[in-house]
């Protein structure tokens, strides 16, 4: 509804109009009802309307004067002239002075509406456009802002926005900044910026402080007083909660905040800024709604041990002992419950050092934690994204149980392959004499193929194949020579698996360093 004030000298026409027309349902209330132009005049200072309706002639202060006064000191006012005369004069002034409708008397009821429906579409249009224009100077203000609060503000920026503060409800000097933080947040991202406009826009709704969403995507209001005035901490904790009450109950979510230092000058702010953010984040180790001034958080780290033994957790892996795992971890983080911590992000440093010194460990066992992790879904960022301790913990026994899982599957993996080379052993060891002996002979012996019959045989024995047969029947070939009953080169040739004499005695020349027969008379040498 739009404002209408209505003056007329006579009382009778003032009170007619007021209560005949039907203003409401073209979009107008009678908010005042003046004699003369001087009432008027009293009224708008009071109480301004969107709309005056006057006479031409009265009293003190006639309509013609009052057109004049709104145009110089309202002339956002819409003024609509109702007169008897039809004189030029009139008119010429009407239009000198901006009015924006002039009526004669006597005036029907179907002109009156045909007026002020086509003035309300105006103001329509008109009020369409200045909510536009505000935004669009809201947001660039708070760009601004934003700039200023990271150090990033240019001094021309500075000087076209700093005049516009006191509009916006932001105190630049004698404040502190306030950093509003959502405990649980989702993992849609369109959804969690939504979510944090709303908590903005709610939170301005409060008073006392204009929110907004920074580039950074904290919720980030400066709460201040006049220059002369202390900036009282514990009025501003108790608004605070106020605010989280209205936010729990109307959004269904809880939020903490974080609160600076007092800023006493405009370029306090981005290290004031900085200071909120951190507390900001202490419902990490304090849970919900947690509420923190900068001056209440620790220096040092908690002591007792804040580190993780990676050791034990290396063994605990091996032997699958869960309940080690599980105890080393909560033995940790407790040491961080209610421990509020300017360096909150320690305990995200504490533990990716455990992870990355699991994951060089985890080498010697062919487990690559970044591909197991990769397979998983997850990632070691992932831990800034554990918005409490509980969470932190949660996602290290993932990690962990992923791991334990990888170390388990190769441990079983090579425990298969020492067996299967075992077996080929057995084989090889067994039918080496067997001119047959292949890896495809093996292979069939244990139903693998030959490429893992060889890659198997490599690791577990590290030896290859075929140099492992050569040795076998190059030392029985070795004591064959050595019998007294001195047995033919070819009969020891085809007793050690050699089709081809020729071949055997090239593959013995190469292993002994010299021909089957030198071997043999080197040995009867040696017995006379």
């Amino acid at each position: 509804m739009y404002r209408l004030m209505i003056v007329d000298d006579e009382e009778s026409i003032r009170q007619g109009m007021a209560k005949s027309v039907p203003w409401s349902e073209w979009g107008f209330e009678v908010t005042a009802l003046c004699a003369n132009g001087q009432e008027a005049v009293q009224e708008i200072e009071r109480n301004p309307p969107d709309v005056v309706l006057s006479d031409v002639r009265m009293p003190k202060m006639d309509g013609l004067e009052l057109m004049q006064w709104l145009n110089k000191n309202h002339p956002e006012i819409k003024i609509v002239i109702l007169s008897g005369y039809s004189d030029f004069e009139y008119l010429n002034m009407s239009i000198k002075n901006k009015v924006t409708e002039y009526l004669l008397k006597p005036t029907d009821l179907d002109e009156f509406e045909e007026v002020f429906r086509r003035m309300k579409t105006v103001m329509d249009k008109e009020q369409q456009t200045r909510k536009q224009q505000n935004k669009k100077d809201q947001l660039l203000f708070f760009a601004w802002l934003d700039k200023l609060l990271r150090g990033r503000a240019t001094t021309a920026e500075t000087e076209m926005f700093v005049d516009k503060a006191e509009e916006y409800n932001v105190f630049l000097e004698n404040s502190a900044v306030i950093v509003l933080n959502l405990d649980q947040k989702d993992n849609d991202p369109n959804t969690l910026i939504h979510t944090k406009n709303q908590l903005a826009q709610l939170a301005s709704q409060q008073g006392a402080v204009q929110f907004f969403v920074s580039s950074e995507d904290a919720v980030t209001g400066i709460y201040g007083t006049d220059v002369d005035s202390d900036l009282d901490y514990k009025e501003l904790f108790a608004w605070i909660k106020t605010v989280q009450q209205q936010v729990r109950s109307q959004m269904g979510v809880s939020v903490s905040a974080g609160i600076s230092e007092l800023c006493t000058e405009m370029q306090m702010l981005p290290q004031a800024y900085e200071q909120a953010k951190c507390c900001a984040q202490q419902n990490v180790f304090c849970g919900s709604e947690s509420i923190f001034r900068y001056s209440q958080l620790e220096e040092e780290i908690p002591q007792r041990e804040a580190y993780f033994r990676t050791e034990q957790i290396e063994q605990a892996l091996l032997n699958q002992q869960n309940q080690q795992i599980t105890d080393e971890l909560q033995r940790v983080f407790s040491l961080f419950h209610q421990h509020p911590l300017k360096e909150y992000r320690y305990i995200d440093q504490l533990c990716l050092s455990c992870l990355f010194e699991l994951s060089r460990w985890a080498l010697q066992y062919n487990v690559r934690a970044e591909k197991v992790l990769h397979r998983s879904a997850i990632a070691y960022s992932d831990i800034y994204s554990c918005h409490s301790l509980d969470a932190k913990c949660i996602f290290m026994t993932n990690v962990l149980d992923c791991l334990q899982q990888e170390l388990e599957k190769q441990r079983s993996s090579n425990r298969k392959s020492s067996s299967v080379a075992y077996q080929v052993r057995q084989i090889v060891d067994r039918d080496f004499d067997n001119n047959l002996m292949s890896l495809e002979y093996v292979a069939g012996k244990v139903h693998k193929s030959p490429a893992y019959i060889s890659k198997v045989f490599k690791n577990e024995l590290n030896c290859n194949f075929s140099d492992y047969i050569t040795r076998r029947r190059m030392e029985h070939a070795a004591e064959l020579l050595s019998h007294i009953d001195h047995p033919k080169i070819y009969e020891i040739a085809a007793q050690c698996g050699y089709a081809d004499v020729s071949n055997f005695i090239k593959v013995f020349r190469k292993y002994h360093n010299e021909s089957p027969s030198e071997y043999r008379t080197g040995l009867l040498r040696g017995l006379q």
